[in-house]
């Protein structure tokens, strides 16, 4: 048996990640677009990495993620394809499923209450869907639920940072209202600590603060592990990164209405995270003073994200098939 392991970067590649005790010990290979923070598979996994491309022409883009797909399917010959989505994932599924393969797909975790796009249009050739949340059972008829694909518990650091460390991701759309916000932080001297920030897309350059486009997965960490508050997006491998060092976090979601993202889906884990204890949320961005100061004395509830069920579920089914 032969697995192929397809998925985006960022959240979904940190997401599927989690399963390495499982898929190490069968045949297997990696697919995902290319970027600092996956690159580092080529070190100890097989791995194909798809040229992204951010052509406003989705057709074209879709076609070069198709026959790219096509290409790695018709070598490899997986019998299984696990996906935890997006993006150029979802060719992979369809042309899984006209070859005969299994398909696989894994919920996101940041889906709480409502199904991703992604997940809708996946849905349709999947073989098996596992939820990590109880309410997205309904959404899908072949759906199992498998509890979190994360396991850590949270802690407090007793030592303080160097620095504010902010993290918007991967995501292909920029977000600028976070970083003009910080900038406009320090020119009041609201902010007088120094300041790191990975930008992503965004367009907006500040001028008062250290950038740093996009990181490699050990220079992400690492910066983290250093500062004395992290201010990240609402994306889980983000967010998780950060409680899982330790880290006093502040999540600010990104929203659809100012063109941060497909849909509002970062508010469902900021607000679950926020029932847990263990985040300060910014839900408006004129709020951020305030969860800086709140920062300073931050004590998060003990939070244990205890393993779920997700490797047994896959290993039973294929065991099942083969």
């Amino acid at each position: 048996m032969k697995i192929c392991i397809a998925c985006s970067a960022g959240g979904h590649l940190t997401e599927i990640l989690q399963l390495q005790d499982f898929y190490n010990t069968k045949n297997h290979f990696f697919v995902v677009p290319k970027t600092k923070d996956s690159e580092h598979l080529s070190e100890h996994e097989p791995v194909y990495f798809i040229n992204i491309t951010y052509n406003r022409l989705k057709r074209l883009k879709t076609i070069i993620y198709l026959f790219q797909n096509l290409k790695i399917l018709l070598k490899e010959k997986p019998d299984v394809i696990i996906t935890t989505g997006a993006g150029s994932a979802l060719s992979m599924c369809y042309l899984g499923k006209l070859l005969r393969k299994k398909i696989i797909y894994i919920e996101s975790f940041a889906r709480i209450t409502t199904p991703s796009l992604f997940g809708k249009l996946v849905a349709p050739v999947s073989d098996l869907i596992i939820v990590q949340w109880k309410p997205l059972l309904k959404y899908y008829k072949k759906a199992v639920y498998g509890g979190p694909i994360f396991t850590f518990q949270s802690m407090t650091r007793e030592k303080k940072g160097e620095y504010i460390f902010i993290t918007v991701g991967i995501s292909s759309f920029g977000f600028e209202r976070l970083l003009k916000e910080v900038d406009k932080l320090i020119d009041l001297r609201i902010i007088t600590q120094k300041v790191i920030a990975q930008t992503g897309k965004s367009k907006y350059k500040p001028k008062n603060y250290e950038t740093i486009d996009f990181l490699s997965a050990d220079k992400l960490l690492e910066l983290m592990s250093k500062s004395s508050v992290v201010i990240t997006h609402g994306g889980v491998g983000s967010i998780i990164s950060a409680l899982a060092l330790g880290e006093p976090t502040i999540v600010v979601p990104r929203y659809k209405k100012f063109n941060e993202c497909v849909d509002n889906h970062q508010l469902e884990i900021t607000r679950e995270l926020e029932k847990e204890g263990v985040i300060l949320p910014v839900y408006d961005i004129t709020h951020l003073p305030e969860a800086l100061r709140k920062a300073e004395k931050f004590k998060p509830k003990n939070f244990t994200l205890s393993e779920g069920n997700i490797k047994n579920i896959i290993r039973n089914y294929l065991k099942k098939l083969f």
